[in-house]
């Protein structure tokens, strides 16, 4: 079952838009594993406040409400490659626009939060068009394996993109991972752009003004309305998107602050995380094969809510860290699960929408979290925020025990 599980996720890589698609996918989660942690570690050393980091994280996802209702029918509407191409191209111009700018000028501190915005601005647009990309790429019944497979290997770019940043923080000033970034941002859309791709889902004519858009962006609750297990599973994408996106940015005060981490120590727990959801990618479809995708999502989403609990909370020994924080990345690769079984679900004219609602809702629930850093920092704990993400978690696992025991496939 094993070796012809990845006799089949070999053969994905024989249809060249997808094989250019991946590589793509591996240089721009490279300059992210860059981007972030040289972010996340530069507001660091300027304020050891849980508050300028929750500062930073609504900088970077705050766009992605406001721009959700116009990007998710954009993704419907428009060819999805060619706004892959651009969001990948114009950040990394912004990247390597602000690594010329650090050199020549002495920048202000709140500069890196403007960067932040932008950055959330352009990749708004990436999210809703690389998810419904995939749906045209390859067949239903693939569709796990094509998406694990993406994730292993974001996973791989993100594991090297974070150690790298961890050496260039540490040895090399910190513009050197502005530069690097931006380069493989830039080399994406290269990669992108080479693609062999046509939509058959484009509808010129259905483009209007922004009532339009925004009306037609809301059909997409019609249709989970219509499809009760498509509701389910959207909500616990969702829900999983949450410890996706914040996990490794709330490292950074807690290994700083609670853990007294070195930058060394930092990057090697960020490297388990990544590792360890190159592990989940490649275990999930297995699992999911032999047990049912719902058993194995149930699984990972118990054990996800676990760690996360017990990792916030725990003693303060570093092996222990190491050990849980790599069974975080592994069970976080449930994500995957539960995106495929969305793209299996929806109609294919409705994945943009799809997507972008569902990065609009977790959007919401991660800045509700920030605002409440920020308001209530003298009296939230680090601690208490993986408490609370820990739940947010179990919930996806309620919810999971809920679906109907079928294959999106």
């Amino acid at each position: 079952m094993i070796f012809k599980n990845i006799e089949d996720r070999i053969l994905l890589f024989t249809i060249q838009p997808y094989r250019l698609f991946a590589t793509s996918g591996f240089l721009a989660t490279l300059g992210n594993g860059f981007l972030y942690i040289s972010m996340a570690w530069y507001v660091a050393l300027q304020s050891k406040s849980v508050g300028a980091q929750a500062i930073l994280m609504s900088c970077l996802w705050g766009p992605s409400i406001l721009l959700s209702p116009i990007v998710g029918v954009i993704a419907d509407r428009s060819n999805r490659k060619t706004l892959i191409v651009f969001s990948n191209f114009t950040r990394g111009v912004a990247m390597l626009s602000y690594f010329l700018l650090l050199l020549l000028f002495e920048l202000p501190k709140s500069s890196i939060y403007v960067l932040a915005i932008l950055l959330g601005i352009l990749s708004s647009v990436f999210g809703p068009a690389s998810a419904a990309l995939i749906r045209d790429l390859i067949p239903k019944k693939h569709l796990l394996n094509a998406n694990t497979t993406i994730d292993t290997i974001y996973e791989l770019g993100m594991l090297l993109g974070m150690g790298m940043a961890g050496l260039f923080i540490a040895w090399v000033p910190i513009e050197g991972a502005f530069f690097v970034g931006g380069t493989c941002f830039l080399l994406a859309s290269v990669c992108d752009s080479l693609m062999r791709y046509h939509s058959c889902s484009i509808k010129p004519s259905s483009l209007g003004g922004l009532r339009s858009m925004v009306s037609e962006y809301y059909a997409v609750f019609g249709l989970l309305r219509k499809n009760e297990q498509l509701a389910k599973v959207f909500m616990i994408q969702t829900l999983l998107m949450v410890p996706l996106t914040t996990l490794p940015m709330l490292l950074v005060p807690f290994a700083k602050n609670i853990l007294g981490a070195s930058v060394m120590q930092f990057s090697y727990l960020e490297i388990l995380l990544s590792l360890g959801g190159i592990v989940g990618g490649i275990s999930a479809p297995i699992f999911a094969e032999k047990f049912d995708a719902k058993k194995t999502l149930v699984a990972f989403t118990a054990c996800l809510s676990i760690s996360i609990f017990v990792f916030g909370n725990g003693g303060y020994y570093y092996c222990y860290y190491y050990m849980l924080y790599m069974l975080i990345g592994i069970t976080l690769s449930s994500w995957s699960i539960a995106i495929s079984q969305v793209q299996a679900l929806a109609e294919v004219d409705y994945l943009g929408r799809v997507q972008a609602a569902s990065t609009g809702f977790s959007t919401i629930l991660i800045l509700s979290i920030v605002m409440a850093i920020i308001l209530l920092e003298d009296k939230i704990s680090i601690s208490f925020i993986y408490r609370v993400e820990g739940l947010i978690v179990f919930f996806a696992m309620l919810l999971a025990l809920s679906v109907t025991e079928k294959r999106g496939g």
